[in-house]
């Protein structure tokens, strides 16, 4: 660095050390059900308007929208949600067979067997082989027509005229099959010529199914050599056989047979054409089916089940479809019967009639005009460009043009009409196993979110509390908030319900039971409390600290009008102590609010909720927090400033605050980074050790008092 004569200054980090910053809290992901969404994606949502613009409002065979409102209305702030629909339903599956990825090596002669339907065998051959062409018997009078030429593998050759040293009688009237052969091979490269039993027979050296011949002049005819000769084998390159060269050869084989045959990128599906397990597609042994890797998939008969389907139209243009709308999300069709209440007019634009203008009705509302749309896909404001796109496009519909014509306006005696989108369906389940299987799947979707809570309002099962307790564990960094069943007493749950999910450390905890709302599309409705919950959670940690435990007096579930099941201390007691359940109860005076905050943990160091997050809560603090520390210099240093200028001061505004049991900072929390826990061969690995151990605050959740009598002051007086 060169310095200017006279006063400079130099910015530098200097020793100071990152600081330790508070990782978010009570981020929550929902798993539900609802009016529409993309399946497989989740939204991060702030409001509840932001929900019903990717999800719609209330369904009444659902809790989704319901929870999620709850969520906002008792603080929760931010919420990441994904939508479970069914999109594999609707009837019949075929029976399909599917190739490994090609291309293939085989050998000439290799075979493949198949039946259909159980009928005869279907044999399919791999051979490569030349070009050959067989002409007449000899010999040949070539004394007039005696000019021949040909084209070898698309390379064209010089013409040859036969002369009379050719003949070895020097005649050119009676010239044999063998002259004519020896002629050929001498003058011409690519191909043999030859006696093929009297015949002169002639074949290209190349064997493959691109070996080509064509033959002509004069002496062809005279030869009796048709002008192109096919070539006999059906693959380019037995050793080397690709994808679209086995499509071809499939269809040739299976022409008339009720399969199709498609190539999907390099691997090969034959699918028959009529679902059910009633048609099959069997392999029979012995060929190459193995080198392909077949692998054979039985047709199955309907479940019951039904796809979730957008709702669509299509515009025309001269009575041709021209413009097909399809209900969406900038992009993305997003099925459901929700669909079918939108409507789509087109106009010419007025200020140029080679362009139109599309509008969106929702719910008789017109909810999106697009102005100055074009047909032409070059165009900056091509139709499908501008409605389709992933951050501007339209938040109900999605387009697919053909050909460049401008649809049809949408009018009517000079009137503006809309049209209607219709066919939408929410899809249906064939089971609720298949439902909750569904639900428990959508868990996976979370794995990359930073959440630090879960929950499905939609489902209680085993398969998908389990799954969702697990996920937790895994991650470290967040808990599952679950829900009784429906009608299930507090008397039952522990030996019906939760005894199935205690363990000594558990990421998650159990509510009961569930609670009445009022239904804006009905009068009152049963939900699980869940989505309310996790707002107080939200609600409690902004106003009182991640370690103040989400119940008691100020845990209020607003929203919440009344209790399934109302249970006495005696059964409270019995419901946190045994079942590790927490409960939803009515106190006089303070109405309804969450009374307890256990986990499902049996071990006594994790009983509690707060306890819990707050752990929660320093990990994901302390893994961003300390990045930096990644690829430091290792030394002592190091040590000093991750001990005493990042945790040390991280703890000791937690402890400030109250998130700590009672005593002074020493009593604690504890950091340790030094060489007992980095002794040399630690830091010859690479490996940096600091151990952090903190005693967590805990609620008051059995409070004692006592009462008792004293005597009073004595007084005595004479009289």
């Amino acid at each position: 660095m060169s310095f200017n004569v006279g006063l400079n200054i130099v910015e530098v980090d200097g020793k100071a050390t990152p600081s330790i910053q508070a990782a978010p809290t009570s981020v929550t992901g929902f798993i539900i059900k609802s009016a529409r969404g993309i399946p497989g994606k989740v939204r991060r949502v702030t409001n509840w308007s932001q929900f019903i613009e990717y999800f719609g409002e209330y369904v009444s065979n659902a809790n989704g929208a319901y929870s999620v409102r709850g969520f906002f209305d008792n603080g929760g702030q931010t919420a990441h949600v994904t939508r479970v629909v069914n999109v594999e339903g609707a009837g019949n599956t075929p029976a399909m067979v599917s190739t490994n990825d090609g291309p293939w090596n085989l050998t000439d002669g290799d075979t493949l067997t198949f039946s259909i339907d159980g009928g005869g065998a279907i044999v399919v051959t791999f051979f490569d082989g030349p070009a050959i062409a067989t002409g007449l018997v000899g010999p040949f009078d070539l004394s007039i027509d005696n000019t021949i030429s040909f084209i070898v593998n698309g390379v064209a050759a010089d013409d040859y005229t036969f002369v009379v040293s050719d003949s070895a009688s020097i005649d050119l009237a009676g010239v044999t099959v063998d002259e004519v052969a020896a002629v050929i091979n001498r003058e011409f490269a690519g191909i043999r010529a030859f006696n093929d039993g009297g015949n002169i027979g002639i074949r290209t050296d190349r064997g493959d199914s691109d070996a080509s011949l064509s033959i002509s002049g004069s002496a062809a005819t005279v030869l009796g050599l048709d002008a192109v000769a096919p070539a006999s084998g059906n693959v380019a390159n037995i050793d080397n056989i690709l994808p679209d060269e086995l499509v071809t050869i499939l269809n040739t084989a299976f022409l008339g047979s009720d399969v199709s045959v498609a190539q999907v990128e390099n691997t090969i599906t034959i699918t028959h054409d009529i679902g059910g397990s009633a048609h099959s597609i069997q392999v029979t042994p012995g060929g190459v089916e193995s080198i392909l890797d077949l692998q054979v998939r039985s047709g199955t008969d309907a479940d019951g089940s039904t796809s979730a389907i957008a709702a669509h139209v299509s515009l025309q243009a001269s009575g041709a479809n021209a413009l097909g709308v399809t209900a969406a999300y900038r992009g993305e069709a997003d099925r459901g019967a929700w669909g079918n209440d939108l409507e789509i007019a087109l106009v010419e634009n007025e200020d140029d009639n080679s362009r139109f203008d599309l509008m969106v009705k929702h719910d008789d509302t017109v909810v999106e005009t697009w102005a100055s749309l074009s047909m032409d896909a070059a165009d900056t404001k091509f139709v499908k460009d501008v409605i389709n796109d992933e951050f501007s496009g339209s938040k109900y519909i999605m387009v697919d043009a053909t050909g460049g014509t401008q649809p049809d306006e949408t009018r009517s005696n000079g009137n503006i009409t809309y049209e209607k989108l219709g066919g939408g369906d929410d899809g249906s389940f064939a089971s609720r196993s298949d439902e909750v299987n569904a639900y428990t799947a959508a868990v996976d979707l979370f794995d990359l979110v930073e959440i630090q809570l879960l929950c499905c309002p939609e489902a209680h099962e085993g398969a998908l509390v389990s799954a969702a307790l697990t996920h937790c564990k895994a991650k470290g960094d967040r808990m599952f908030a679950g829900h009784t069943p429906p009608n299930m007493g507090a008397s039952s749950i522990r030996s019906a319900y939760s005894s199935n999910f205690q363990g000594d450390k558990v990421y998650g905890a159990l509510y009961f039971p569930w609670i009445q709302i009022n239904d804006p599309i009905g009068k009152r409705k049963w939900i699980p409390p869940v989505g309310h919950i996790l707002g107080v959670y939200a609600r409690t940690e902004r106003e009182r600290g991640i370690w103040k435990a989400p119940a008691g007096s100020a845990a209020k579930v607003n929203g919440a009008l009344d209790v399934q099941f109302h249970i006495n201390d005696i059964d409270h007691t019995n419901l946190v102590k045994k079942a590790s359940v927490n409960a939803v109860r009515f106190i006089p005076g303070k109405g309804i609010i969450v009374d307890s905050s256990r986990t499902l943990s049996t071990n006594t160091l994790w009983l509690y909720v707060n306890v819990r997050l707050l752990f929660n809560f320093v990990k994901s603090s302390l893994v961003s927090g300390l990045r930096w520390v990644v690829q430091e210099p290792h030394n002592e240093s190091l040590w000093n400033k991750v001990k005493y200028n990042s945790v040390t001061p991280f703890l000791m505004g937690l402890w400030r605050r109250g998130a700590f049991g009672p005593g002074s900072p020493d009593e604690v929390f504890t950091v340790k980074v030094d060489a007992e826990n980095n002794p040399p061969a630690n830091i010859q690995q690479g490996i940096f050790t600091t151990e952090i151990y903190f005693y967590p605050s805990r609620p008051a959740e059995t409070v004692v008092i006592v009462v008792g009598q004293q005597e009073g002051a004595g007084s005595a007086s004479e009289g």
